[in-house]
């Protein structure tokens, strides 16, 4: 049996922030359709075998003036199952991030050390 002889330093906080700072994808492994809904569950899209789509809007309805707090993705899983993934400010930014708009800087927590 062959074994992994030489072991892979762990990522530095730079090559962290470039993927961080790179377009995301959202995916979700047991789930067929992804759709936005508001926060009473009116759909806002349709139905996408992607999360490309549903993120796409969400960046729409922001930008119409939507409170992210009332926008939801929700995805159909396999099961049949209604799943809500996200809403509020953290899905605005995996939307973001899917569109490959750059992250907002991140700043260290004081205390924390970071050599670059």
């Amino acid at each position: 049996m062959r074994t992994k002889s030489v072991t892979s330093a762990p990522p530095t906080i730079d090559e962290i922030d470039r993927i961080l700072d790179g377009p995301l994808r959202l995916v979700i492994t047991d789930a067929r359709a992804y759709w936005i809904e508001d926060g009473r569950g009116g759909r806002l899209s349709d139905e996408s075998s992607s999360s490309t789509g549903p993120l796409a809007r969400v960046l729409e309805l922001v930008g119409d003036g939507v409170d992210p707090s009332e926008i939801v993705l929700c995805a159909r899983l396999l099961s049949g199952q209604r799943y809500e993934v996200g809403s509020g400010p953290n899905l605005v930014g995996v939307a973001e991030s899917a569109a490959g708009i750059p992250a907002h800087p991140r700043k260290a927590l004081p205390g924390d050390r970071r050599d670059h």
